[in-house]
């Protein structure tokens, strides 16, 4: 899932850390960090799921589903 903003999502943390928002809804503090500090703009469903529920919103609110990465193989390599 991508992340539509780091600032919304700052926004709606509010004065919340991220430590204390994963140990209240078990998942990774460093995935909400990287992610409110624009190091990281995606995680998983799993992860994207977790962090909507620990701040009452929903999903689409702060997550849109990443676009699928196309691999193109040249008929050499695919030989």
């Amino acid at each position: 899932m991508t992340l539509k903003s780091s600032q919304l999502l700052r926004a709606i943390m509010g004065e919340r850390s991220a430590r204390a928002l994963a140990r209240e809804h078990c998942f990774s503090h460093q995935v909400l960090s990287r992610l409110a500090s624009g190091r990281r703009t995606s995680c998983s469903r799993g992860q994207a799921e977790a962090i909507a529920r620990a701040l009452d919103v929903q999903l689409g609110d702060l997550f849109m589903p990443s676009t699928p990465t196309k691999i193109f193989v040249t008929k050499e390599a695919a030989a």
